[in-house]
């Protein structure tokens, strides 16, 4: 689409959209909690201001939201800052207004839509146990793929590459790793 890419060539859009309006991320009650929300349509946008109970703005097509973006997302930012990211998402989704949780690293092992497909599968890794491995974020059928070779840890095939493949000895490798190497 050639309005796209004059749009996002000529300025930084951060989180923004250059057709879809609004669109962004936007921070939520509690400790760096933040909710995605992407508006497409019109019917999408008045769901939203019925969930905010912002029945003023809901009237806005996507011209007039384009040009009052900023205060739209003051807007958002004053309804999120007030709710807990994953109900909101819950409500929203209901009214069939897309929005997402972002979710930090050490929650996304919780994160009901990857739990829910079976995303994760709780593996042995040498020297630290179990842990917590993701499969391929994509499916050619109903079941993920399964992981079939953990990534190594540091030096845990060096037998294998410096006798195997280099063709080194068991005394090389034994001086290597008496020197720390």
């Amino acid at each position: 689409n050639a309005r796209v890419a004059e749009y996002a060539a000529a300025v930084r859009i951060g989180n923004r959209h250059p057709v879809h309006v609004p669109h962004g991320a936007f921070r939520c009650a509690g400790d760096d909690n933040w909710l995605v929300i992407a508006i497409r349509s019109d019917l999408e946008w008045q769901a939203l201001c019925a969930i905010m109970r912002r029945g003023d703005l809901a009237p806005l097509s996507s011209a007039e939201r384009r040009a009052r973006e900023a205060e739209l997302e003051g807007a958002i930012t004053a309804w999120t800052g007030s709710q807990i990211a994953d109900e909101a998402m819950k409500t929203l989704q209901a009214a069939k207004v897309p929005a997402g949780v972002v979710r930090v690293p050490y929650d996304l092992d919780h994160d009901p839509h990857l739990v829910a497909r079976g995303f994760w599968h709780r593996l042995h890794r040498p020297f630290i146990g179990l842990h917590w491995q993701g499969s391929a974020a994509f499916r050619e059928g109903p079941l993920p793929y399964p992981v079939r070779h953990m990534a190594p840890t540091l030096g845990q095939h060096n037998r294998e590459i410096l006798c195997g493949i280099l063709g080194r000895s068991e005394a090389d490798l034994e001086r290597l790793t008496q020197e720390g190497l």
